[in-house]
């Protein structure tokens, strides 16, 4: 099978709502350091602690919860500049897979103990075993009102029984509530100020801390940043669907110009326009899929909305496409249970800070629009963002909106040029509330320090340990 789910983080909608919790409201916990569980960390300088923290901030005298930290501690004790807190995106888990990173944060270690948290309810973090919810790209295989009904049922079930499942916790999850477990980590750690580092929904958190707790951020760096400021579910969709295209062209050019694709010297989007419509005549024979298989126009954009964003995946995408045209298109045959995007309590809190709140119809409208922007694949991004809170009863506890922070420090943000998950507008418009901040784009996709860009990384550790920023404009090479 050519392919796998995409992790796409990012998204935007609403207004927000709620002001940050005194720091005097709670006395601030002790860290106990100790082994982390599991394999992966054992035999490394690695140690982990669990932080207990208010289940929900707005009554910070009632229940408790813990919050995971994994600590990588300072190469040169003599050379520490501080503790550096990060939080990596995804699902949020990033003291859980620390032990996974070490190369790709030690860096960082030159000056900082590098501080790991799993957002709460996530990771290692207590509260929260929901089992896996319905998969939401079913959404996307099929418009008809059938599926969209099948799926609000089933999403309806699952958001009871994990609610059910997370107990107190189960409404608490936002980056509200995640803001503030980030200050309480502040305060155990004793650190006169927050050294942040955020990527992806990282940078979610960021912001919310930014917005509650401007006067305790000491440096703050924003990789990859999604976009949690545009209210309207089009507008925000609508940059990513933007940036397939662009990746589209791109991928069609790259065959044209190398000879490593499959495809060369065809331009590889003119053959997938080709295909899509010749499926549409008549669906394409995927013999190897089994008997009578076939793959029609939908599976065609699935394949390319999944593939096209990564460039890491075009010269298998380009294989197959050859191979479909000619006449055997079973390495694009897909259906619903290949792309597993099963929704899981991370979805919480998604729909949290992501709410969906309109019907089908309104689904609809917004794909219509969509499909003026990015014809061929782009306009499937609407449901991959949104589907999975779509009939869900509980959303935006802590919704899209702008920010001015009195008091803030300047901020470093980067964004990929050639980021499909988190589109360099996001970037763009989260700098431009952040007053002498500095916003770089640079030659990269994804998570942009993490990929090892020698120019970003440079101007990160300059600005964590100075606040030196670059100039205006500054855009680093891949």
């Amino acid at each position: 099978m050519l392919t796998r789910s995409i992790v796409l983080v990012a998204a935007a909608c609403l207004m927000a709502t709620g002001s940050a919790v005194p720091a005097a409201a709670t006395s601030a916990e002790k860290i106990s350091w100790k082994n982390c569980p599991g394999e992966a960390a054992r035999g490394t300088e690695i140690r982990c602690a669990d932080l207990s923290v208010p289940v929900d901030w707005h009554r910070p005298g009632d229940d408790r919860t813990t919050v995971r930290l994994a600590r990588l501690p300072a190469q040169d004790p003599a050379q520490r500049a501080g503790s550096l807190l990060v939080n990596l995106g995804a699902d949020g888990s990033t003291a859980e897979h620390l032990p996974g990173m070490r190369k790709d944060l030690a860096e960082l270690t030159r000056w900082f103990d590098v501080i790991a948290f799993d957002a709460r309810g996530r990771g290692g973090s207590s509260g929260v075993a929901c089992e896996t919810g319905p998969a939401y790209t079913a959404l996307m295989f099929s418009s008809g009102r059938r599926t969209w009904d099948r799926f609000v049922r089933d999403n309806r079930a699952w958001e009871a029984s994990c609610r059910k499942a997370a107990g107190p916790l189960a409404g608490n999850l936002d980056s509200w509530q995640a803001a503030h477990d980030m200050e309480a980590i502040r305060r155990a750690l004793g650190e006169g100020g927050l050294s942040y580092y955020g990527n992806s929904y990282g940078t979610v958190f960021g912001k919310a801390y930014a917005e509650l707790f401007p006067a305790q951020v000491r440096r703050m760096y924003l990789d990859s940043v999604a976009d949690h400021t545009r209210r309207s579910p089009l507008e925000a969709v609508a940059a990513k669907a933007e940036a397939v295209g662009d990746a589209f062209e791109k991928f069609g050019k790259w065959c044209e110009s190398d000879a490593e694709c499959a495809l060369h010297p065809d331009n590889a989007r003119d053959v997938w326009d080709g295909l899509t419509a010749q499926a549409s005549r008549e669906p394409l024979p995927a013999p190897d899929a089994g008997q009578g298989k076939t793959v029609d126009p939908v599976q065609l954009r699935l394949n390319a909305f999944l593939s096209v964003p990564q460039e890491s995946r075009w010269p298998r995408f380009a294989q197959a496409l050859a191979k479909a045209r000619a006449g055997n298109a079973s390495d694009l045959h897909l259906t619903p249970s290949d792309v597993p995007t099963g929704i899981r309590v991370d979805g919480l809190a998604w729909c949290a800070d992501f709410p969906f709140t309109q019907d089908r119809k309104g689904m609809t409208a917004i794909e219509r629009r969509l499909r003026k922007i990015e014809p061929r694949a782009g306009w499937l991004m609407a449901k991959m963002e949104y589907g999975r809170c779509v009939g869900q009863r509980h959303q935006g506890s802590f919704p899209p909106h702008a920010i001015a922070p009195e008091g803030l420090p300047p901020v470093l943000l980067v964004s990929g040029l050639r980021d499909t998950a988190t589109p360099p507008s996001g970037g763009r418009l989260l700098a431009g509330q952040l007053p002498g901040s500095a916003w770089v784009r640079a030659d990269s996709g994804h998570s942009v320090y993490l990929s090892g860009n020698r120019c970003v990384r440079d101007l990160v550790h300059r600005y964590l340990r100075t606040g030196a920023r670059p100039a205006p404009g500054h855009v680093c090479p891949a």
